[in-house]
């Protein structure tokens, strides 16, 4: 799913101070393949984060994965069975808001369908 990101302290929130390094252009042709979801604001981050996020608290070692749930506790054997990559996920400080979502179920092996809606 694609979010206009509306300011750069959103921008800041998501991605930390080198978020400007992490952008990917993506192939025009592809765009097919994505909806498009709600715009995200700052404002928006203190309360809510974006479904699909990998994210960690900077200094802190816990790994979490937010979905439809909640924020869920992701295991270094459910980070290589879902085969999500650790370098990928956002560090982010104490307040962001995906620390208020409820706390759902840990990932701790493959989950068919949670990193796409297509289950196989």
């Amino acid at each position: 799913m694609l979010h206009w990101i509306q300011d750069e302290t959103a921008a800041l929130t998501l991605g930390g101070t080198n978020w400007n390094q992490q952008i990917m252009d993506i192939e025009p042709t592809f765009f097919t393949k994505f909806t498009v979801g709600d715009p995200i604001s700052s404002s928006d981050l203190t309360t809510s984060w974006p479904e699909g996020s990998l994210v960690r608290e900077s200094g802190a070692t816990g790994l979490y994965y937010v979905d439809a749930d909640g924020v869920r506790s992701i295991s270094s054997e459910g980070l290589l069975a879902n085969h999500f990559q650790e370098k990928f996920a956002e560090y982010t400080s104490t307040n962001a808001g995906w620390k208020s979502l409820p706390t759902a179920n840990d990932i701790t092996s493959f989950e068919n369908g949670l990193f796409s809606e297509l289950a196989i």
